[in-house]
């Protein structure tokens, strides 16, 4: 099973690998995103967008792949 998954959040994994601070913790998303990647033969892609990002990051982690992009102009869908 592939799964490409768009968060709104950088997930804990994600964020202790790059040295950021998570801001999620618990609840379903964390624990959804665990369980897809505990599946055999899964590969999971996690891709978040943040101003806090500096260009792209990658992060190869087992069989999850995760992706922060920065987001340049995060105001623009706030009016």
């Amino acid at each position: 099973m592939k799964v490409l998954w768009l968060t709104n959040y950088p997930l804990p994994r994600f964020s202790d690998k790059i040295g950021k601070k998570s801001i999620v913790n618990e609840g379903w998303l964390v624990g959804l995103s665990e369980f897809l990647r505990n599946q055999k033969g899964s590969s999971v892609i996690f891709c978040t967008c943040s101003p806090k990002f500096k260009g792209i990051y990658k992060i190869i982690d087992d069989n999850s792949t995760y992706y922060g992009i920065e987001d340049a102009n995060p105001n623009k869908y706030n009016k």
